[in-house]
């Protein structure tokens, strides 16, 4: 220290003094205030001043809006004790610690940081320079959402990204990702924990950028290479990979919640949802830059320059906005906005929560009450996303969309001309007309009658006057509320075309159809109006009305002609699914017809009318390849008011009266020849388009390819070049239509509309309005990444950082506000967004970055020191151990069984399936998720979500022990790994086998383990073969005694019987007498074993393991009746099947089935229940071996009946019609409920005998069928016994009852290779497999 302080003079040293001791204090005064105004202040505003206030609420009797009333004792006591936080109550009140005076009130706890703050100011004094409270005015202005919104654009996630200093580099590192960690590892007095050994890098690295394991070879591989560059090229490898994409795809479907189906009742599929999970999976493979991807998710569609594929010919930025599809749609809702209000919610919830990591959905019916969104926000983004509709999209690129038009166009040119030539020389019939001249809308109908007229004896002006005068007359004008005239091109202004059937404009009259195939050469010609097929049938098209609403019951009328599945609709407030009272209604004839819709539901709503070829429909798409519609109008009448006339072919109208039957026939020849000149030269009216068609359908031009050599060569040529016009690739996706600004909705609720708020981005960002007309996606998404906006550079790294290190910077990735977690790393967060930014947005630049940092590639072995100071890792000393995601294990499993197959791209299969394609590519049901994957947390497609929950509960390892599919796998990869291993000692294959599963090689003694457990396994195995050798060997020699016993009286029986038979039995189509064999002996449907199923004991015995199959039936099967006579081993048992017809795929069927709804009730069993109901009937309790025949009847009406024993067995009832199965597509099943065998589909018993009739037996056709067919059962052969015979019977019957249950517990027969399934069962349920390190 200098020594000139000592040296001055004392005056000057006491001044001196002063004068610093004043600074002091004037510097204390300003830390005060301004601790007061940044950190107190604002806290007390925002949550406290609503409820404790000086003007009109101080509830508990505590003000803190002013100094002097903070400070005075409340109910409660004192909430602000200057100098004495413990006495302070406010304190224990934010800290939550008084139960009931929890506050902030209807929040959550103020952040810790900020209860640090109020303890500071209290301790030093509690400085307040708030003299007064404030005034009426003044208390209003601050608790304006004005105000509350410019206290919260102070939150962090809102702040500028600022480009940090890097702090100093360490000596562990110079890479900037962990110059920043170790920043605050050494603040907090953490050490990094040492590199991860190689093989767990390497086992690390593939899970994180693939989702699947390293195998050994290629574990080896990388620890072969040594050079310090070798992580690095391994990192550049894996990013190449394809599989990278399906891997980094599952990331982002987590945040849209893709699903490939809506929900609720019927739980109707996305068509083409698939096509947008492909996108994302080439998107991250060619490393789409992040702001186009934006671009592409929110406005895709609407990009004036997209992304092209020209490998695959398609639009690829369309695709994107898909993800606006993946809502969940009710059925049928009667309240169809509040419908809208939903899934627009749903919309906007993902939308927010997926980009911005903010949760607008919570300012819907109130501004928010944490963060810097107001319900304004809210409703601009509904409007944005109100002006959108559900659609069918094509993402053919334009030039495929419009391949094979001009030359399309040329041809129909030229075939014009040629028929016009060909027509120019028609002649009208001399003698009698043709006899289709009798249909009214034929052109000669007129001169046929007046024909019939004269030949009854009137003379022509009589016969006239009489035709004329029953001839069709122009339709009034004026009989609607509201028409829609589509042949005018103003009114067509009004609604939406798509699709490149539907160019746009209409189609002036005239316009014709080239016959795709068959004799005709036309299909058509028609008046001016819209069409999609005037070039192609294949080509698509949709037309949508602008939105108008409803004053009064009304009825629609579409004046249409179509086929192939074309329909028409209307939808209310944008619903796309059908229902009770939204109904579709196909096109179904290729002549002009008027089509009715019933509006009288929806009156006071607002609707819109859509027309679309059959698989463009927004969500029920059906139809051939070929579907096309045509319309000239549309009506709106009130309800009742009847169809609308057809208007007059103009050959039927006569202006000047004809004087004889020859004037009269030259008129109309006269009128048929101006239309062919007209048409000829393209001018044709609609009155002359019409009346040529009906030429064509009358048989007055020729038409048929045989009549026209001369257009034949140009038919076939046009024809070629039409089945060559590519299909549509479609995919689900939105349109703009109908952009307006969206109501407020008053407390969320839609049926109290406030202000319009227009459409814009949310006011902590820009306030501005978007400019009217266009939707708004557009400058969503620009807004998104405009540069003041910081949450998407933001948020985007921060799911990175997540997926990388198992934790974002920011713990709650889908939530950057007040309610979410702050980010650990602050400055490291922005140096990583400027970077992404800066480095155009790479995901893989990022994902490079962060990999080759030492932070990435520490162990997961935390240091005592780290587990005392910071249990939760928030400072990143170490790695996280994390568990594998439900994809990752699923696939895991068939990568190391060799069964994993890595085709890419294309549509999904279904839940609960053995498929072996990576788990990406699995069906997203929203009623039937996957089972497996749901064990393992597995989202459910409801809301975003950036971090998976990760639970660990039983249902996990009963999973992994119990799954048929773990079990599948494990003997597969058992079996292949025992054949290749052959000639080697089995310990060096169970090594690869320990290696493949947890990326390590095992100790001395975990191999010695697993060679001590095949050990075992075989020896338990010996011991079950020989048991059971023991038991098969009673059995047949007690089932022997009991044959000699049972069998020459059961014949005695018989034949006695056989000899009184009743005559008139019912013959069946099919019977089976399993007591001889598996033949059909009525027909050719002999049975096939499967499985464990075998003939023994005097019948089929089914154990669960086994059924029999039959060939096609080569007829239809409709009305039926299903008969068995069998024997049930276990009354316990749930869903088998005795008796089944099923289609060849198994997915349709009836069945006779036992205990699957309720246990020991007999069902008629069918596919998803859709014929199946409680008979209501007796459960089977008794416990003795008795057979029991069993007979459904299936009536052409539909009722279904069910007889036991003959006698009727519970209540017959009707439910989802009757099942028809076409020739050659069915089959019966003994012994399988339906499709392929699984778990509780088999049953356990014995079946003697089955039939199948293709009738509905009567119930005493049924009865006799029970009591006189010929069959005895066990109780008639004991009673003829003697007491002798019936004794040993018993006993022999209690020993076979034994060995068979002894049999059963034993299980199926264990194969030779059964303990290396069990090895690899055993190293799937091993913690290390799941588990990544």
């Amino acid at each position: 220290m200098s020594p000139l302080p000592y040296l001055l003079p004392l005056p000057l040293l006491v001044a001196v003094g002063t004068s610093a001791l004043g600074a002091q204090v004037q510097s204390s005064t300003a830390q005060d205030k301004e601790h007061f105004e940044a950190r107190i202040r604002p806290v007390l505003i925002e949550h406290c001043y609503a409820c404790h206030n000086s003007v009109d609420k101080a509830r508990g009797g505590l003000a803190l809006d002013g100094r002097e009333r903070m400070r005075m004792e409340s109910d409660s006591g004192f909430a602000v004790v200057p100098g004495d936080p413990d006495q302070s109550r406010i304190l224990a009140v934010m800290r939550h610690e008084i139960e009931g005076l929890e506050m902030p009130k209807d929040g959550g706890k103020l952040d810790a940081s900020v209860v640090a703050d109020f303890e500071e100011w209290i301790r030093n004094g509690a400085y307040d320079p708030r003299d007064a409270a404030p005034t009426d005015q003044e208390l209003e202005a601050l608790l304006s959402w004005a105000a509350k919104l410019e206290l919260r654009k102070q939150w962090w996630s809102l702040q500028p990204i600022v480009a940090p200093v890097l702090p100093e580099a360490g000596d562990w590192s110079e890479h900037p990702v962990d110059r920043f960690i170790q920043q605050e590892m050494l603040e907090n007095g953490l050490l990094p924990s040492p590199e991860a050994d190689r093989r767990t890098l390497v086992r690390r690295l593939y899970y994180t950028l693939l989702g699947l394991p390293p195998t050994p070879d290629e574990i080896r591989h990388f620890l072969a290479d040594e050079d310090s560059g070798a992580l690095e090229r391994l990192i550049d490898q894996l990013l190449a990979s394809p599989s990278y994409g399906e891997r980094w795809a599952r990331h982002w479907m987590d945040l849209v919640r893709y699903a490939d189906s809506h929900g609720s009742e019927g739980d109707p599929r996305i068509p083409h949802a698939y096509q947008y999970r492909d996108y994302l999976i080439r998107a991250f493979n060619q490393d789409l830059p992040f702001d186009q991807f934006v671009r592409e998710q929110i406005a895709g569609d609407l990009l004036s320059e997209p992304r092209l594929n020209s490998e695959l010919g398609i639009n690829e930025s369309a695709i994107g906005t898909a993800q606006w599809r993946f809502v969940f749609h009710g059925f049928a809702p009667t309240d169809a906005l509040d419908e809208k209000v939903r899934f627009t919610d749903d919309q906007i919830n993902v939308f927010s929560k997926t980009f911005l990591a903010q949760t607008v959905s919570c300012a819907r019916c109130h501004d928010h009450k944490f963060d810097a969104i107001s319900q304004a926000d809210y409703y601009a983004l509904f409007g944005i996303l109100g002006s959108s509709r559900p659609a069918m999209l094509d993402v053919n690129t334009a030039e495929i969309q419009q391949r094979n038009k001009s030359g399309l166009v040329e041809l129909k040119a030229e075939i014009r001309t040629a028929l016009a030539k060909v027509w120019s020389t028609w002649q009208l019939p001399s003698e009698e007309l043709p006899e289709q001249a009798k249909s009214l809308d034929h052109p000669l109908h007129l001169l046929w009658d007046v024909d019939q007229r004269m030949g009854a004896g009137l003379g022509f002006k009589a016969a006239w006057e009489a035709a004329s005068a029953g001839a069709p007359n122009a339709e009034p004008s004026l009989d609607y509320e509201r028409r829609w005239n589509l042949a005018s091109a103003t009114e067509m202004d009004e609604w939406y075309s798509s699709g490149n059937g539907l160019p746009g404009g209409i189609s002036s009259a005239g316009q014709f159809a080239v016959a795709p195939a068959g004799e005709q050469v036309l299909s058509g010609i028609y008046p001016a109006g819209v069409y999609t097929h005037l070039l192609s049938s294949r080509h698509r098209g949709v037309l949508q009305s602008a939105h108008f609403s409803l004053e009064g019951e009304y009825e629609l009328w579409f004046r249409v002609l179509g086929g192939g599945g074309a329909k028409l609709r209307y939808a209310v407030q944008n619903y796309p699914r059908s229902g009770t009272v939204f109904p579709i209604t196909e096109i179904k004839s290729d002549s002009w017809s008027w089509l009715r819709l019933d509006l009288s539901y929806w009156d006071g709503d607002r609707v819109h009318l859509e027309l679309y070829t059959g698989q463009d429909a927004p969500i029920e798409v059906s139809g051939s390849d070929r579907s096309w519609f045509g319309v000239r109008e549309v009506r709106l009448r009130k309800k009742g008011a009847g169809k609308p006339a057809d208007p007059v072919v103009s050959g039927q109208v006569f202006e000047e009266v004809p004087q004889s039957r020859v004037e009269l026939a030259g008129q109309i020849a006269q009128r048929i020849d101006e239309a062919i000149e007209s048409w000829k030269r393209s001018a044709a009216t609609d009155s002359q388009a019409l009346l040529l068609d009906a030429c064509l359908r009358g048989g007055l031009l020729a038409n048929d390819l045989a009549q026209l050599p001369q257009v034949a060569k140009l038919v076939g040529a046009y024809r070629e070049l039409d089945a060559a016009v590519p299909l549509p690739t479609r995919v689900p996706g939105i349109v703009e239509a109908d952009a307006s600004d969206q109501a407020l909705y008053v407390r969320g609720d839609h049926r109290n509309p406030g202000a319009i708020i227009p459409r814009r981005f949310l006011e902590a960002i820009d306030p501005e309005p978007y400019a009217p007309g266009a939707g708004g996606r557009l400058e969503l998404a620009e807004d998104l990444l405009r540069a003041d906006n910081p949450l998407t550079a933001r948020v985007i790294t921060n799911r990175i950082w997540h997926h990388l290190f198992g934790q974002g910077l920011v713990t709650t990735p889908d939530n950057f506000g007040r309610l979410g977690t702050k980010p650990s790393h602050p400055e490291l967060l922005d140096y990583l967004s400027g970077r992404m930014v800066e480095k155009g947005w790479s995901i893989k630049e990022m994902i490079r970055l962060l990999l080759l940092s030492k932070t990435w590639r520490m162990s997961s072995a935390a240091s005592p020191t780290a587990l005392a100071l910071d249990p939760e890792n928030k400072w990143l000393s170490h790695a996280n151990v994390r568990r594998l995601d439900a994809e990752a294990i699923r696939d895991s499993l068939f990568s190391a069984a060799g069964r994993l197959d890595q085709r890419m791209f294309g549509p999904g299969f279904g839940p609960n399936s053995s498929t072996p394609r990576r788990s990406v590519y699995a069906e997203s049901r929203r009623n039937n998720l996957d089972a497996f994957l749901q064990s393992f947390d597995a989202p459910v497609p409801f809301d975003t979500l950036g971090s998976r929950h990760v639970t660990n509960v039983p249902a996990q390892a009963l999973t992994m022990l119990n799954d048929p599919l773990v079990g599948d796998l494990a003997k597969s990869w058992g079996a292949r790994m025992r054949s290749s291993g052959k000639g080697k000692h089995e310990g060096e294959s169970f090594a690869l086998m320990f290696e493949a599963v947890t990326g390590r090689e095992p100790a001395a003694d975990e191999l010695a383990a697993l060679c001590a457990y095949a050990d075992e396994c075989r020896s338990a195995f010996r011991i079950d073969r020989e048991r059971r050798r023991e038991l098969e060997a009673g059995l047949a020699s007690n089932l022997a005694a009991l044959d000699s016993i049972f069998a020459p009286v059961h014949r005695r029986l018989l034949e006695d019987l056989e000899v009184g038979a009743p005559t008139g039995e019912s013959t069946p189509f099919a019977r089976w007498d399993f007591r001889e064999g598996l033949e059909d002996t009525a027909g050719s449907l002999h049975g096939q074993l499967h499985g464990t199923a075998r003939l023994e004991g005097g019948g089929l015995r089914l154990d669960g393991g086994g059924h029999v199959s039959t060939p096609a039936i080569s007829t239809t099967v409709g009305e039926k009746t299903l008969e068995v006579w069998l024997q049930l081993s276990d009354l316990k048992q749930r869903g088998g099947g005795a008796l089944t017809v099923q289609d060849l795929g198994g997915d349709i069927f009836d069945s006779i089935v036992y205990g699957e709804q309720t246990a020991g009730q007999w069902i008629a069993g069918s596919n998803v229940f859709q014929r199946t109901q409680n008979f209501g009937a007796e459960v089977e309790a008794s416990t003795a071996p008795d057979v029991v025949h069993l007979a459904i009847a299936y009536d052409a009406d539909g009722l279904i009946r069910c007889y036991r024993n003959g006698a009727p067995y519970g209540t017959p009832y009707r439910k989802g019609g009757r099942a028809t199965f076409k020739p050659g597509e069915s089959q019966v099943l003994f012994g399988l409920r339906h499709g392929a065998p699984s778990g509780s589909r088999l049953l356990k018993g014995l079946l003697f005998e089955a039939r199948l009739h293709l009738r509905a037996l009567s119930a005493e056709e049924i009865a006799a069928s029970a009591s006189g067919s010929g069959f005895v059962g066990r109780s008639e052969v004991l009673a003829a016994l003697d007491p002798e015979d019936r004794a040993a019977v018993l006993e022999i019957e209690v020993a076979i009852a034994g060995a068979r249950r002894g049999i059963e517990e034993l299980g199926p027969p264990v194969r030779e290779d059964e303990s290396w399934a069990r090895v690899a069962h055993a190293l799937y349920n091993l913690k290390e497999f799941l588990y990544l390190r």
